[in-house]
């Protein structure tokens, strides 16, 4: 493990806050402590030192940054209905909220509450949400991250005009990238979702394809 050097003059004030935490701590514990040089990782390990059992304490200091298991979002949502027997696409753009947790470095789940409106006519709205589980090359660390993974998703189309509502339901697959910094992440993502989900599948229905598209900013912690 990189050892972080620490100045002569810091290092009474690391260990004084180290020893402090002596009484509330595992042994073998680590805790992230905000010092004036940044974040650092203080690990407290007791040991034996005679048969009286009177123990010694060393305090090991390292700037390993901290993993993040969680991740709060806000930001951009839209669909996309590609119709290839049509001139243009059909568009949907909003918003969204999004909250994620890391089963490790490699496993996030994450939740997307969004909202969305047509963006040709603005009288059809779309609302939903949907549940994914990703793959990833780096899921709570600082740096660079690639994912894949599949969700399921649920949402209610609703016709300003005439009031009509539509439920619908299905599978997606989800791709993206981000990365990660101390606190905060930047996250793009794509899904493609099947357009029997949408009841567009009927022998002389279109070749549709639905595509869903995301930025979001995320507070980590």
């Amino acid at each position: 493990m990189y050892k972080q050097r620490i100045s002569s003059g810091m290092l009474p004030f690391i260990l004084f806050i180290a020893i402090s935490s002596v009484n509330a701590a595992e042994e073998g514990k680590t805790t992230n402590v905000e010092t004036p040089q940044g974040n650092i990782n203080i690990t407290i390990t007791n040991t034996n030192t005679n048969s009286n059992d009177v123990k010694s304490q060393s305090v090991e200091v390292s700037d390993e940054p901290p993993s993040r298991r969680h991740a709060i979002g806000i930001g951009t949502w839209g669909l996309t209905i590609r119709n290839p027997d049509a001139d243009a696409d059909t568009s949907y753009g909003g918003g969204a909220l999004s909250y994620q947790y890391g089963l490790n470095d490699h496993i996030v789940l994450r939740v997307n509450l969004y909202g969305a409106k047509q963006e040709d006519f603005d009288d059809e709205t779309i609302g939903g949400v949907d549940g994914q589980v990703l793959l990833t090359t780096n899921a709570r660390n600082n740096g660079f991250k690639f994912y894949v993974g599949g969700g399921y998703f649920s949402e209610k189309w609703k016709n300003e005009v005439t009031d009509k509502e539509d439920s619908y339901n299905g599978a997606e697959v989800v791709f993206g990238l981000g990365y990660n910094f101390s606190r905060v992440g930047l996250d793009i993502t794509g899904a493609v979702r099947p357009k029997s989900a949408y009841d567009a599948d009927g022998p002389n229905s279109p070749d549709l394809l639905f595509v869903t598209g995301a930025a979001r900013l995320t507070f980590r912690y």
